[in-house]
């Protein structure tokens, strides 16, 4: 599920069935995603986060281009690490969600 709110677009979960995990669809998801939300003119910032121990989102959101949000409210959940990716980034991937199997992807 995508919130948007302050001209923030925030990607609230990505998940993908660990049946197709480490396949690129949720490269691919992210990517489209990230499109989709460029696309809106009055879209200041894209945010997402992920779970502490959760070293493959991680991994997944730095390669994207995504950087550290240090917001106030994020300090009251240490164990949730809460990402931005800056207007400038220009990391992309050219993988698109068309061809994905029905319910590997949940976004919510």
């Amino acid at each position: 599920m995508v919130e948007l709110a302050a001209r923030v677009g925030f990607i609230t979960r990505l998940m993908i069935d660990r049946a197709y995990q480490g396949q690129g669809y949720g490269r691919a998801a992210m990517t489209a995603l990230i499109r989709r939300l460029r696309l809106s003119p009055e879209m200041e910032m894209i945010a997402t986060s992920h779970r502490r121990e959760n070293i493959a989102a991680a991994r997944l959101y730095q390669s994207l281009g995504f950087v550290p949000w240090d917001i106030a409210y994020a300090t009251a959940d240490a164990e949730e690490i809460y990402l931005r990716l800056p207007q400038q980034s220009k990391k992309s991937v050219g993988l698109m969600t068309d061809a994905l199997p029905r319910g590997v992807i949940t976004v919510r």
